[in-house]
């Protein structure tokens, strides 16, 4: 079964399929639909980046915990497939901006600049800059570098425990901004 013929059904069935909030079932209908785990994996990197949106938050539309399994589920994705030997073989250093209760979020940089840039996003209070050397195992996914976001993505599931270090508050005093 395609995505388009599961969504067909759901539609059949009276089911009005809203990605990423259904990927759970679409997930536990599997067996019984025969979609295929790389067309899941493609699934659930655009529903991923949908949740991501140009205002969203991944978050908001399933618990992290939900998106962990998920993408255990697939195996490791690149650019939106499975490739499981595309899974970094050495640590990394990862950013993130994100206000203290979000540090241990899903969503990495390798680019400094680029975690600031989602920093500079937050309303309400400030968010700072943290810093991880992440194991591989910990790796769900890379979204590959673009102009818009030089360093890309890796979706991180970072163990409780684990080393998360403050780097440096995310935004930059004004004088730097404006120069």
């Amino acid at each position: 079964m395609t995505p388009r013929e599961w969504f067909a059904l759901l539609r059949e069935e009276g089911r009005r399929p809203r990605p990423p909030a259904d990927l759970p079932d679409l997930f536990a209908d599997r067996h019984r639909t025969g979609l295929a785990l790389d067309a899941l994996a493609v699934i659930l990197s655009v529903s991923w980046a949908k949740g991501a949106g140009p205002n969203g938050w991944p978050l908001r539309e399933l618990p992290r915990d939900e998106w962990v399994r998920l993408f255990r589920e697939v195996g490791y994705l690149y650019g939106g497939a499975r490739a499981p030997q595309m899974r970094p073989r050495e640590p990394r250093t990862l950013y993130r901006s994100a206000v203290p209760e979000y540090s241990r979020g899903l969503s990495w940089t390798t680019v400094p600049s680029d975690a600031r840039f989602y920093g500079e996003r937050y309303d309400g209070p400030s968010a700072c800059l943290y810093v991880i050397e992440a194991d591989p195992e910990w790796m769900l996914a890379r979204v590959p570098a673009h102009p818009f976001a030089p360093g890309g993505e890796y979706v991180v599931d970072i163990p409780t425990g684990a080393a998360v270090s403050l780097a440096e508050p995310a935004r930059r005093p004004l004088t730097e901004v404006r120069q």
